[in-house]
């Protein structure tokens, strides 16, 4: 018998460790490629976006929110509509 049954579950777990090792080093370098290619895609956009004239918008500003205004009627309850 070339392996007693604790040899055996011991060995399949290792195994089962090293495939998750494995999987996950695996993972890491396919999100690595996508996003390499992700940036290397964006990066060629924006270069052709300035090469037709465009400019990168700066990021919108946030307006500071007015305060509800009080209405001259007063407001009564509404009905709602449900679809059923």
């Amino acid at each position: 018998m070339p392996y007693t049954p604790e040899e055996y579950e011991k060995l399949k777990a290792a195994y089962k460790e090293e495939l998750r090792h494995r999987k996950a080093i695996l993972e890491a370098a396919r999100r690595a490629q996508l996003r390499q290619k992700a940036e290397w895609h964006l990066s060629q956009m924006q270069s052709a976006l300035e090469a037709l004239g465009y400019s990168p918008e700066p990021p919108p500003q946030e307006a500071p929110e007015m305060p509800p205004s009080p209405s001259t009627e007063p407001q009564g309850p509404t009905e709602t509509k449900t679809l059923f």
